[in-house]
């Protein structure tokens, strides 16, 4: 049962000026309502764009887009109202303690608990969300967590610098630069929160930049927390401009998923149409790990895409979206345009690499599996089965009609 907490003592609220680094002492407390821990889907941490995220809903496409992977994620009043969402794993869970106004920020105050060592980390099960709302803020928010200033998530003007320099220093790294004393320290404080500083200065003498990967993940946690979603085009333009082995090429789409936003299936829709194909990837990784309803004619229209890994990653996409009775018309054409690709294939085209048989195979298992196939599906895999030029596809044709479900067919009139 849900219960409106009045918090705040006034020590409580002391605290929180000092960890917000101010020295204000009269802060004005906010009530909240605490929702609870909930579960998310399966896997659905894997589609937030980050694993270990503090962040609010505070428009309906957040709210959207999360109420997919928490399906208990309650309906609020989103103009007068936010939620805050807090990823809690197990031994290092996380709980909202107080709210309050100190100046021209809201403070929210957390406590985490600091996880053990080794195997009693817990971290092979899936986390939950505390949830909880209080009243929309629009000025600046800052999280703080144990005592300590994690982020601050900006508004306005103050977001928009933010994010230019926080951009303009990522392609300066990107570029070749040197990571600078400050992304240094941070970067080794992460893995080891008890350096010293003598240590620090010893490591900084030998130090040599082998994999620029974990420096990029730090650039792209700052617009992550802060929600720039700002930032989402230069992103895509960093997409259309990568090659194949680009280190930021993960940090930078993983990014775009947790930012968000309701411009971003644009984005992806104009990203799918680009030449280079790491565009194509991110776009489509993107739109796997949404997941939203509305991109399912997106999954349909690359089923039977000429660059294998795009038509293998559109049933990923439809699978995370579920399952549509529309789906099975269009995964039987699929099926038979590759068909027709694999005994006349197109010509050689090195922006899209060698063609594989891994979409037929998924498309055969994905057709086989449904729950009520209809005859003109297993119509479609007995043809495959009888006159693909492959092999090892006829015999996987084979064992997908001997499956029990291809047994179950639709014999409904169509």
């Amino acid at each position: 049962m849900r219960q409106h907490l009045v918090i705040f003592s006034i020590v409580v609220a002391a605290n929180i000026g000092m960890h917000s680094g101010r020295c204000e002492t009269s802060h004005k407390p906010v009530d909240f309502e605490r929702i609870g821990t909930l579960d998310g889907i399966p896997k659905g941490i894997h589609r937030l764009g980050g694993t270990d995220r503090m962040f609010l809903i505070e428009d309906d496409w957040e709210w959207e887009r999360c109420r997919l992977l928490i399906p208990k994620l309650p309906e609020i009043n989103l103009k007068s109202n936010s939620l805050i969402v807090l990823t809690s794993w197990h031994g290092s869970e996380r709980t909202l303690d107080a709210v309050a106004i100190a100046g021209d920020s809201l403070v929210i105050a957390i406590t985490q608990e600091i996880p053990e060592v080794g195997i009693k980390t817990g971290m092979w099960n899936a986390p939950r969300f505390f949830v909880a709302s209080f009243p929309k803020w629009e000025g600046n928010v800052e999280f703080v967590v144990n005592d300590k200033l994690a982020f601050t998530l900006l508004r306005g003007k103050s977001l928009e610098e933010f994010t230019y320099k926080t951009w303009e220093d990522f392609l300066r790294l990107h570029s070749g630069g040197r990571p600078g004393g400050g992304l240094l320290r941070r970067y080794w404080k992460q893995q080891s929160p008890t350096m010293s500083d003598e240590q620090f200065m010893e490591k900084m003498k030998s130090f040599r930049m082998v994999n620029p990967e974990p420096f990029y993940r730090l650039f792209m946690r700052d617009l992550v927390d802060t929600q720039a979603r700002g930032a989402l085009p230069g992103l895509f333009a960093l997409f259309e401009a990568m090659g194949d082995h680009d280190k930021a090429f993960t940090p930078a789409w993983q990014a775009a998923v947790a930012i968000g936003g309701a411009d971003l299936v644009e984005h992806c829709r104009t990203a799918l149409k680009s030449p280079n194909r790491r565009s194509r990837h991110a776009a489509m990784l993107i739109l796997k790990s949404l997941g939203l309803p509305d991109t399912r004619e997106i999954a349909y229209s690359h089923f039977a895409d000429s660059e294998s890994w795009m038509a293998a990653q559109a049933l990923e996409l439809l699978r995370a979206i579920g399952p549509n009775p529309e789906d099975e018309k269009h995964m039987v054409d699929a099926l038979k345009k590759l068909a027709t690709m694999a005994v006349a294939p197109p010509p050689y085209d090195a922006r899209i690499g060698n063609r594989t048989l891994e979409p037929v195979n998924r498309l055969i298992y994905a057709i086989s599996t449904l729950e009520h196939p209809s005859h003109a599906a297993i119509a479609a895999i007995e043809e495959v089965a009888k006159g693909f030029p492959s092999v090892s596809i006829q015999k996987y044709a084979r064992e997908a009609l001997d499956r029990p479900t291809a047994a179950k067919q639709d014999t409904s009139p169509r």
